[in-house]
């Protein structure tokens, strides 16, 4: 069965028993008792039963991501600005003893 407004384009195998919804857009094969949705449309359905391909209390958080590169960016800087104070106390240090004497 094909839904109102869908549109097949191009040299695409449609499979026995398959549904395709109204307004979908199919770029690729579809499999035998399937059920394809969308722009594009994608298989939400084999054999009766759903389809997960994507978990979504899993993907991953683009902001927690950069959040952390940066904090380990700023841990980094920290590090390079200690080592040169380190560097310029001791300098300091050594021009005090210099003109002790």
């Amino acid at each position: 069965m094909v839904g109102s407004g869908a549109k097949v384009l191009g040299p695409i195998e449609i499979g026995n028993d398959v549904r395709i919804a109204a307004g979908a857009v199919v770029l690729s094969d579809i499999p035998d008792h399937s059920t394809a949705v969308g722009v594009p449309a994608r298989v939400v359905r084999r054999n009766g039963a759903k389809i997960v391909d994507l978990d979504q209390i899993h993907i991953p958080d683009p902001v927690a991501q950069e959040l952390c590169r940066l904090e380990h960016q700023l841990d980094v800087l920290r590090r390079q600005v200690g080592r040169l104070e380190g560097r310029t106390q001791d300098s300091q240090n050594e021009e005090i003893t210099e003109e002790a004497p």
